[in-house]
């Protein structure tokens, strides 16, 4: 995977740098829409964790609950923590 310094030509102007991230408009009238999360598998690290559950106010044990799919492997010595992407209602 290469990392690229400036967004490519699909999605420029959709995207602005913040803060060392980035803000997207993401919603029904991109032809993108939805595309990128589609087969999300997000690996959270603990600090990822924490900086997460911080943000939403709620206690380890709610966030994990709430937005997190563990999976344990025999051949490592932690649970390994992905993103749980939600669905939102459009009503």
């Amino acid at each position: 995977m290469e990392i690229k310094e400036t967004p490519p030509e699909t999605i420029k102007g959709k995207i602005e740098p913040v803060d060392g991230g980035f803000r997207f408009a993401c919603h029904p009238g991109v032809s993108c829409f939805t595309e990128c999360c589609r087969d999300l598998n997000l690996l959270l690290n603990p600090c990822d964790v924490m900086r997460l559950k911080e943000r939403l106010g709620l206690s380890s044990n709610d966030f994990l609950d709430r937005n997190v799919h563990v999976r344990f492997d025999e051949n490592r010595a932690l649970p390994i923590a992905y993103l749980q992407v939600q669905e939102r209602s459009t009503s």
